[in-house]
């Protein structure tokens, strides 16, 4: 019997680094009103962890959504874990913040990744790892842009501004347009430095203090945002799911396309000849394969966009690996309902989070 876990603080537990570890308030809200969501790809026999099992089953609803799976609480997952009734758990993303609260509950440590296996899985969740091992192996493809950088001072990126007038700082783990800063200088002065202002200097410096770094890179001239979910055997194989068609606003989520396949390569072909993105599939596939073998199994994304570079338009491959799963997995799980199709998956707030499903009218590429 596998156990499902929608753990949405995970990045934010990541970036915290410890197993006792209280989350934001609104992640809180946001693991307790969308538990459900791993009933959409969990299966018969299987048992997903809600906060709050009604609220729960409400959702699921509203939302039309029947599954094989069992919604079960706390005091359900102790019966089962001593009973011995577990053979698999699986997270939306593991941290050592998850692992300590399972094991408190009585999951047995032998289902859980051990502290060495987290060590990694937070070491490639980190932005620079996606920046050093998987954009450059990517930006060999013609047709791509894109760079990030990191570093640990506010005068790095000084002079980072003045090369590129305009740049994006990032906390190494962060999420949903959290920990995100975009900074613009007056002209671009290669070699030069550009004074930042004290707010970002003081934030830059505690960033550096509580996680060891930031990231930097160029503000691209974004046209679309995209991306590809993937999952690893952790033996070195990485097979490819679909795509991912979002929209973000300042980095925040805001929705998913749900569509089919052969769609989704139509839309994002008004930017992007389908032979590149094909060759990503496999470049991705290829190349972490290798990176993942022995140190993680499960879902992942990379987000790419699409940008205006060099009077075309241009591919930035890799924005950033999540080692976990994302949105887009949860798109894809609902577009295998044909229902569903031509419609965008939103997460919306009234007196709690929910998840909304709307005409595609309603979302803008």
């Amino acid at each position: 019997m596998k156990l499902h876990i929608f753990n949405p603080d995970h990045d934010i537990a990541l970036a915290a680094d410890r197993e006792r570890f209280t989350a934001p308030r609104a992640a809180l809200r946001l693991r307790r009103d969308l538990g459900y969501l791993p009933m959409l790809w969990a299966e018969r026999g299987d048992v997903v962890l809600a906060d709050d099992v009604a609220t729960a089953r409400r959702a699921l609803q509203q939302l039309g959504i029947r599954t094989a799976a069992r919604l079960i609480d706390r005091h359900e997952l102790a019966e089962y874990a001593a009973d011995d009734k577990l053979s698999e758990v699986c997270a939306w993303g593991w941290d050592a913040a998850l692992r300590c609260d399972l094991a408190d509950n009585g999951v047995p440590v032998r289902l859980l990744p051990s502290p060495a296996q987290l060590r990694v899985i937070r070491t490639i969740s980190h932005r620079a790892w996606a920046a050093v091992h998987l954009l450059p192996r990517l930006r060999i493809l013609s047709g791509t842009v894109g760079e990030a950088c990191e570093m640990h001072n506010a005068d790095e990126v000084s002079r980072y501004l003045a090369k590129y007038g305009k740049i994006v700082v990032k906390e190494p783990w962060s999420s949903s347009g959290r920990g995100v800063r975009y900074v613009f200088g007056k002209a671009k002065n290669n070699g030069g430095t550009e004074k930042i202002d004290q707010r970002l200097t003081n934030w830059i410096a505690n960033v550096v203090a509580r996680q060891g770094s930031v990231m930097v890179e160029p503000l691209c001239d974004k046209l679309m945002d995209f991306g590809m979910e993937f999952t690893s055997d952790g033996r070195g194989t990485v097979r490819y799911l679909g795509l991912s068609l979002f929209h973000t606003v300042n980095g925040a989520y805001v929705g998913n396309i749900l569509e089919t396949e052969e769609r989704k390569q139509e839309m994002l072909s008004r930017w992007v000849e389908t032979s590149l993105i094909e060759r990503l599939q496999r470049a991705v596939c290829g190349e972490m394969g290798p990176l993942l073998k022995s140190r993680y199994a499960g879902c992942f994304g990379v987000d790419m966009m699409v940008v205006r570079g060099d009077g075309q338009t241009m591919v930035h491959p890799c924005v950033e690996v999540n080692l976990r799963r994302t949105m887009g997995h949860v798109a894809l799980a609902l577009s295998r309902r044909e229902e569903n199709l031509g419609r965008v998956m939103q997460i919306g707030f009234s007196n709690g989070f929910q998840m909304e499903l709307k005409p595609l009218s309603a979302f803008s590429l």
